[in-house]
């Protein structure tokens, strides 16, 4: 090939293509007029306003407390043994413990904010 046709390719090749990409149109999709929207952008009173937005939560724990509860539970984890044999003094002891901490997850359920 000659040098003069692999320079109009390599011109010509490129500008086909961005002309190409800047032809695409897309289309215009106006979710106001679509019903599932409608009733809500009809019932939207106002905005608020970002000066009047939370900057940070007020209910968070502090770092150090995130940190010694994740180390509590770290070592509570080390610390457990298995049991060699299982009795029905031990089978009630886990399944009291089971009990108590799907209570615990519930409790948090019901903290949830959503």
């Amino acid at each position: 090939m000659s040098l003069k046709f692999r320079l109009i390719c390599s011109l010509v090749l490129p500008a086909s293509m961005f002309g190409g990409c800047t032809m695409m149109k897309l289309p215009n999709l106006d979710f106001i007029k679509i019903p599932e929207f409608r009733k809500d952008a009809e019932n939207i009173d106002s905005y608020p306003k970002v000066s009047e937005a939370q900057q940070k939560p007020t209910d968070l724990r502090e770092d150090k407390a995130w940190d010694s509860a994740a180390k509590r539970v770290i070592q509570k984890r080390e610390e457990f043994v298995s049991p060699e044999k299982v009795t029905s003094e031990t089978l009630h002891k886990t399944l009291s413990k089971m009990q108590e901490f799907a209570q615990k997850a519930e409790a948090y359920k019901l903290d949830d904010p959503q």
